[in-house]
């Protein structure tokens, strides 16, 4: 399992961890740390550093894929809302719902 990170734009960073269905997409890429303040950011950076997850994550460009579950520090995101603040240290897990159970 490997870890990326992206710190070339700001001090704040939150932590994505992905299951190993989707880091075996990104070449065992299983954390990735990103510089991003709000929940859209952090998914728009992910797809856009990580091309193959784009189709995974997002179903357009502005709805989350409704078969991928977000858990922030370990909290479902129900519903999901794209400006939500996130904080420095915090992790997301993005799970599709299969794996889930």
């Amino acid at each position: 399992m490997g870890v990326f990170y992206a710190r070339d734009r700001g001090t704040l960073t939150v932590t994505v961890r992905l299951p190993a269905t989707l880091a075996d997409r990104i070449g065992g890429v299983a954390q990735i740390a990103l510089p991003v303040a709000k929940l859209g950011e952090c998914l728009t950076e992910l797809a856009r550093l990580h091309p193959p997850l784009q189709r995974i994550i997002w179903l357009d460009r502005s709805e989350v894929n409704p078969v991928i579950l977000l858990f922030h520090n370990n909290r479902l995101l129900k519903p999901i809302d794209l400006q939500q603040p996130l904080d420095d240290g915090d992790q997301l897990d993005i799970v599709p719902s299969i794996e889930a159970g």
